[in-house]
């Protein structure tokens, strides 16, 4: 089961598609850290001659493991993202061969394109760097509350910059 978009059957003009993804999408990614999710992407597809714009709407959530605690939590998701084909007969080594951030030169003859590594990718650049529980209405950490009294317990207890061996170091800085 793939996402894969048949520009036989397309319109000249805008099109519109919608694409569902489950938990069975990333299992076809090995070393993925995502491994359940629930996905749904509205897709506008300007299929022109020679060229084609994809533009996606990407919302839901998936479940990520939060840095702080290590539990899993699910994490919402609400990007959009554009995808830009062109056809040429002419691919590398042509100057005008267009190939890069979410574009894609493709030979005329081919007459589809899969998408799942496309959206495999927008999925994870949706994510942010840290992930963390969200914080409750309060402004607390809604991590387990277990570890978070663990990671309290074995912080330390004096500060890096109060500790006299850096004082050398920190006359370098200045």
């Amino acid at each position: 089961m793939g996402y894969r978009v048949s520009f036989k059957q397309l319109n000249l003009g805008v099109n519109r598609l919608n694409f569902l993804i489950g938990d069975d999408f990333f299992k076809k990614f090995e070393y993925t850290e995502l491994s359940k999710g629930n996905i749904n992407i509205e897709c506008n597809i300007d299929y022109q001659v020679s060229s084609v714009s994809f533009n996606f709407i990407i919302t839901g959530e998936v479940e990520v493991q939060c840095d702080i605690c290590l539990e899993y939590f699910l994490y919402k998701i609400d990007s959009k993202e554009d995808l830009f084909i062109r056809f040429s007969d002419r691919l590398e080594g042509d100057e005008e061969f267009f190939e890069g951030d979410n574009k894609i030169t493709l030979p005329k003859s081919q007459d589809f394109i899969d998408l799942d590594k496309h959206f495999y990718d927008f999925i994870v650049l949706s994510l942010p760097i840290k992930k963390v529980h969200p914080l409750d209405k309060n402004g607390n950490r809604t991590c387990n509350p277990e570890i978070l009294k663990k990671l309290e317990e074995y912080k330390p207890k004096q500060k890096l910059n109060d500790d006299p061996k850096w004082d050398e170091i920190k006359k370098l800085l200045n």
